[in-house]
């Protein structure tokens, strides 16, 4: 069980890695998606909705969102689970960017270091 995981920096971006694994989105060092780790961001993940089709997720509602340029919007959520730092976690997903935001993260993670100098990102459980 790993208890870390290890993404990186480009363009002052910090980004962490997945892929869809059994029907899971599955984080990991090396990935087919770069997801950006977005610390203004409250909520789980954000996807395309390609992706969240591919990964055939079940919608569980709808909900008021306030973007990042203020706007208020109502979207789709959905129900599913992820594959992170060895374990399975239920979280909830909304369409749009690549982002993964802070709720995710403080359920399966004690720390989140960001080095833009060495342009490293670590995740510790």
């Amino acid at each position: 069980m790993s208890e870390s995981l290890i993404g990186s920096i480009h363009d002052q971006i910090p980004y962490i890695y997945a892929s869809i694994r059994n029907g899971r989105l599955a984080f990991h060092q090396h990935g087919e998606f770069a997801i950006t780790v977005d610390t203004g961001f409250s909520g789980a993940i954000m996807l395309p909705k390609p992706l969240i089709r591919r990964l055939g997720l079940r919608q569980i509602g709808t909900g008021p969102f306030i973007l990042a340029d203020g706007t208020q919007v109502d979207l789709p959520i959905y129900r599913g689970q992820v594959l992170i730092m060895g374990r399975e976690e239920k979280t909830w997903f909304i369409p749009g960017d690549f982002l993964v935001g802070m709720e995710l993260l403080s359920s399966i993670s004690s720390s989140l270091l960001i080095d833009f100098k060495q342009r490293l990102l670590l995740l510790k459980k």
